[in-house]
């Protein structure tokens, strides 16, 4: 086996041979580098899935105001796009949740680091009623039923004036019964719920859900970016032994380092930028879903606006 850099373009004989050593270290930086990329990838896909959810429910508070709840069983198809929308949330944050179990162990060489992690989801889980009854709901919605059942519309006058303005808020209902039929949940947190009556209103829960996720991925960017860093600055090191060419518009071209078997290449690992490019664009959209149930939208005028 041997190692070299190379561009791999038809016409470039250039090439630097590179250790065992300093490709198995390359193989492993990049490694931790897209795993701690595809863990802000998957935190994308919670929030995202999280915005559809929050504007669907403000479209559809909009449009029962201005158009009505339509005919029969139009009504219904809010409910439906609700249980859709949550549903696909659940699916993404479980999906996140075991992703970042996996990647701590490879991205925290620190055993201190990754053992915190799943502290953090054990902390989230026994002190947020809302952080369990998400997890339970998921469960309940992969295997026995949805997790929203109805939806309840309320409209509140902003001012005592006669005319005044008026709020339509909307609010996706669990009903708790359901959940007492299916056997198969956590007993300990159907009781929790079931002390609060009769039903809950899941908005607010579901918010809190996902800031508990945000809080949760910032401490692990928090421990990640600085190996991310120091991992980004090795590669960029060791393609800095590519000569140069020596024209002065040299077109920008991938350089890899790669591992041949006689005259097979047997893999073949990319050395640009675009890792470290990509990972700072999503962690900085991403970081901000640490203020999910702080911040709201509201169609509300101001007192001063009529």
């Amino acid at each position: 086996m041997h190692y070299i850099l190379n561009r791999f373009i038809l016409g470039d004989t250039r090439e630097v041979l590179i250790s065992s050593d300093q490709f198995s270290e390359t193989a492993n930086a990049h490694e931790r580098m897209q795993l701690t990329i595809a863990s802000e990838e998957k935190f994308d896909a919670v929030a995202r899935n999280y915005l559809d959810f929050e504007s669907d429910m403000l479209t559809s508070s909009l449009e029962t105001a201005l158009v009505g709840f339509g005919q029969g069983m139009e009504q219904m198809g809010i409910r439906r796009l609700l249980n859709r929308k949550l549903s696909n949330l659940l699916s993404a944050t479980r999906s996140y949740v075991d992703f970042i179990r996996h990647a701590t162990k490879i991205v925290l060489p620190n055993e201190a680091d990754s053992k915190k992690i799943a502290e953090l989801f054990s902390e989230h889980y026994d002190t947020s009623l809302a952080y369990r009854t998400l997890d339970v709901l998921r469960n309940h919605a992969q295997h026995a039923g949805f997790p929203i059942q109805s939806i309840e519309y309320t409209t509140t006058a902003l001012h005592e004036m006669p005319g005044t303005s008026l709020k339509k808020t909307i609010a996706p209902i669990l009903n708790i019964e359901e959940l007492e039929q299916n056997k198969e949940l956590k007993k300990s947190v159907v009781s929790e719920l079931t002390q609060r009556g009769k039903k809950v209103n899941l908005k607010c829960f579901v918010r809190e859900y996902v800031a508990s996720m945000a809080s949760i991925h910032e401490h692990f960017r928090e421990l990640a970016s600085p190996i991310f860093s120091k991992d980004a600055l090795f590669i960029q090191e060791l393609a800095k032994a590519f000569p140069s060419s020596t024209g002065t518009t040299e077109i920008p071209v991938p350089l890899y380092a790669a591992s041949f078997d006689g005259a097979q290449c047997i893999k073949k690992i990319y050395l640009g930028d675009g890792l470290q490019k990509y990972g700072a664009f999503l962690a900085a959209g991403n970081a901000h879903f640490t203020r999910t149930g702080i911040y709201f939208v509201s169609g509300e005028s101001e007192k001063d606006d009529t």
